[in-house]
């Protein structure tokens, strides 16, 4: 590294927990779409619309990926709207 003046670097270990999960897909205007949430007591379970369901959803049928996804999560919040995967 000849263009910095430091001398040394800091590094450290991590780990990652993750909590148990539950898939579900949900009916959007654009066709079926996998979510996952955390599977875990409580009123509001942060849902997290698959990623490349979502892309290939959005190049299919030439809408933003930001599109496809703000549907998949408004799905998911309207009742009726989930079936397990």
């Amino acid at each position: 590294m000849p263009e910095t003046t430091t001398f040394g670097a800091r590094t450290y270990r991590a780990q990652r927990r993750t909590l148990p999960r539950e898939f579900l897909k949900v009916a959007t205007a654009f066709a079926m779409c996998a979510s996952r949430f955390p599977d875990v007591n409580g009123p509001h379970p942060a849902v997290a619309p698959e990623y490349d369901d979502c892309r290939k959803l959005a190049v299919e049928k030439s809408v933003p990926l930001q599109r496809v996804i703000s549907e998949a999560l408004r799905a998911y919040e309207a009742s009726g709207k989930r079936t397990k995967t």
